[in-house]
């Protein structure tokens, strides 16, 4: 079965959706997530130029930057229950 994670994440990377990055230290990375696994997630800051790598285990919070990109979740479960809200 697919997480929350990791479907979030995907359609993150896939549409190219710059997102901002809060770390533990409060820390403010944006950018666009290149790749992630089970551990890390890779971005690449705004301006390009390098990609960073980032464990997961010191990230508090992935926000998109673009108002569309914050219903990725609802759009994915409204799919599953065939546009039922549960």
């Amino acid at each position: 079965m697919t997480s929350f994670e990791e479907i979030f994440l995907n359609n993150l990377r896939k549409n190219s959706e710059r997102v901002k990055i809060i770390d533990v230290t409060g820390e403010i990375h944006e950018g666009n997530i290149v790749a992630f696994d089970s551990v890390c997630v890779v971005y690449e800051p705004v301006p390009q130029g390098k990609q960073i790598l980032l464990r997961k285990e010191s990230v508090v919070s992935i926000e998109p930057t673009n108002m569309h990109a914050r219903y990725i979740l609802m759009d994915h479960e409204d799919r599953a229950n065939g546009g039922r809200h549960e």
